[in-house]
C-alpha cells in the first residue's frame, strides 16, 4: 500500500511540474514587419527545461488550429531562463532558430501562444497598426509592449529582470559592458533580418502596337533570391500574370493600343498573403509602329532602305523583308533610331530587283507592317477641244485628235522611263503597240473610197 501512494504521490507531482513548466513559457517579443521575415521570440521563465514542439502559435494566418513549431539543432526542448526564436525563414539568423510558418497581420491581428492541453497563455499580443515598423520590432518591457530595435535572442534593450541583476555599481557596469556587445550582434542580425527587398525589371519603356514586349523581373534580399513566395505582374491593360519566384524566365506581353500604361510587379511571401512584402512600378509608352520602306536600289545596285517615323529608336530584331519568291530576316540587336533611315544591302539581304513585286516588311509575327509599291499609277491628262457651231463638220473632224497618236505617245513615254523593270516595260510595249495597230486597222476599214457615195442606175 506504502508502495503504491507513493507511485500516485510521484505522478501527481510529475503532472503538476509539467503544468508549472507549461505556464512559464511566454512571448517576449515579435517582429512582424516585412511579412517575409517575421519571427517571434520566446522565453522559458521556468526552472525545467520545456518541448516547443508542442505549442501552437495562433495569429490571422492560422486563427484555429495554430501554426506548429519545428525543432531546431536536434532538439525539442527549451532550457531554463532561455530565449529562443522562432521565425518564418530561419536561414536569416546566424543563429539556430526554431521553424513556423506565422502569418501575422502588420494591423488589426493578435498572436498568441497556446499550450499542448489548449489554454492559452498569460501573453496574448495585439498587433496595431504602426505599432512596431520601419525594422522595429514589439517587445514586452516592464509588463508593456513597446516598440524598439530588434534583440533575437537575447533580453530586450530595458527590463524588470536586467534591474533585479544590476544590484551595484560595479555590476551594472560589466553588465553594461556585456549588454554592449550584445547590442553590437543584435545591431547585426537586426539589419540582417529587416533589410529592404531589392527590385530587378528589365523591359524597354517605349513598346509597339501589336509586337510582344519582353519582361523579365527577380527580387533579392541580403544579396540572395527568394526562394518562396510568387511574383505578381499587372500589365495596366486588364491583363496579369502570377508566377512562383523561382520562375525568374523571360517572358512577353502583347498591348494591341497606343496609349501609357502603368506595370506593377509584386513579391509575396507566399500563396496565402493578401499584402505584398515589396511592390515596384514602371511607366510603358505603346505606339504605333511607324517602319516604312523609303526607298530601294536599281538592277545594278540593289538595296532596301528602311525609314523610322516616330520620335523614338525602334529595335526591329527579327522583322522581315519578304518578297512572293523569298524573304530576309533582320538579325537581333537591329535598332533604328528616332526619325533616322537605314540601308540594307541586296548583298546581305539576297534581295534583288525581281523581288519588287510583292516587297513588304513584316514584324516577328508576320503581321504586316509596311507594303512596298514600284510605281504609282499614271494620272491621264485631259484635252478639251473647242469646235465653233457651224464649223464644217471635217474641220471639227481634223481637230480630233487621233487615238492611234495617242496610244503612240503613250508608248515613247513608256521608253522613257527608265525606272521600271525590263518584264513591265516590254509589256507595256507590246500593249501600247498592239492596241495602236487595232485602233488603225479599224479606222481603215471604216473610211469610205472617193466615189463609193455614187451610185449606177440601170436604165
Amino acid at each position: 500500500m506504502p508502495k503504491k501512494l507513493i507511485l500516485v504521490f510521484a505522478i501527481v507531482m510529475f503532472f503538476l511540474e509539467y503544468s508549472f513548466a507549461l505556464a512559464e513559457l511566454r512571448i517576449n517579443e515579435i517582429l512582424y514587419s516585412p511579412v517575409s521575415n517575421q519571427w517571434i521570440e520566446i522565453y522559458n521563465a521556468g526552472d525545467s527545461e520545456i518541448d516547443i514542439t508542442k505549442y501552437k502559435i495562433l495569429d490571422s494566418g492560422a486563427q484555429v488550429n495554430g501554426h506548429g513549431i519545428i525543432a531546431a539543432g536536434g532538439s525539442n526542448f527549451v532550457s531554463s531562463h532561455e530565449f529562443v526564436v522562432v521565425a518564418k525563414v530561419p536561414d536569416n539568423f546566424n543563429f539556430t532558430v526554431w521553424k513556423s510558418a506565422l502569418g501575422i497581420k502588420v494591423a488589426g491581428d493578435t498572436v498568441i501562444l497556446r499550450d499542448p492541453s489548449g489554454e492559452f497563455s498569460d501573453d496574448i499580443v495585439s498587433i496595431s497598426e504602426g505599432s512596431a515598423i520601419d525594422g522595429n520590432s514589439l517587445q514586452l518591457i516592464n509588463g508593456s509592449w513597446i516598440a524598439a530595435a530588434p534583440t533575437p535572442g537575447q533580453t530586450n534593450q530595458t527590463s524588470s529582470s536586467d534591474d533585479n541583476n544590476n544590484d551595484d555599481d560595479n555590476s551594472s557596469d560589466s553588465s553594461s559592458g556585456s549588454d554592449s556587445s550584445s547590442t553590437s550582434n543584435s545591431t547585426e542580425t537586426a539589419i540582417k533580418t529587416s533589410s529592404k527587398i531589392k527590385t530587378e525589371i528589365t523591359v524597354r519603356d517605349i513598346a509597339y502596337v501589336g509586337i510582344p514586349l519582353a519582361f523579365q523581373g527577380r527580387m533579392t534580399q541580403d544579396g540572395r533570391a527568394m526562394s518562396h513566395g510568387r511574383y505578381f505582374w499587372n500589365f495596366g491593360d486588364g491583363d496579369f500574370r502570377e508566377v512562383k519566384v523561382i520562375n525568374i524566365d523571360k517572358f512577353t506581353h502583347t498591348y494591341y493600343y497606343p496609349g501609357e500604361y502603368t506595370v506593377i510587379f509584386e513579391y509575396y511571401p507566399d500563396h496565402f498573403a493578401d499584402m505584398p512584402d515589396a511592390s515596384e512600378k514602371i511607366n510603358i509608352k505603346v505606339i504605333e509602329p511607324q517602319i516604312s520602306i523609303s526607298r530601294v536600289g536599281d538592277a545594278g545596285d540593289f538595296f532596301v532602305e528602311l525609314a523610322n517615323n516616330t520620335s523614338y529608336e525602334v529595335d526591329i530584331s527579327g522583322w522581315l523583308l519578304s518578297s512572293n519568291s523569298r524573304s530576309f530576316t533582320v538579325p537581333k540587336n537591329t535598332i533604328i533610331g528616332a526619325n533616322k533611315k537605314m540601308i540594307i544591302s541586296g548583298r546581305t539581304s539576297g534581295l534583288t530587283i525581281y523581288d519588287l513585286a510583292g516587297l513588304k516588311l513584316l514584324t516577328p509575327q508576320n503581321g504586316v507592317a509596311f507594303v512596298y509599291s514600284p510605281y504609282s499609277a499614271p494620272q491621264a491628262s485631259r484635252t478639251v477641244t473647242t469646235v465653233k457651231k457651224n464649223a464644217p463638220e471635217t474641220t471639227a473632224r481634223a481637230a480630233m485628235p487621233d487615238p492611234g497618236e495617242n496610244l503612240l505617245a503613250a508608248a515613247n513615254e513608256a521608253e522613257v522611263d527608265s525606272h521600271l523593270p525590263w518584264p513591265v516595260y516590254l509589256i507595256s510595249v507590246l500593249f501600247i503597240s498592239a492596241s495602236a495597230f487595232a485602233v488603225y486597222f479599224i479606222r481603215r476599214k471604216k473610211t469610205s473610197s472617193p466615189g463609193s457615195d455614187f451610185e449606177i442606175l440601170d436604165e
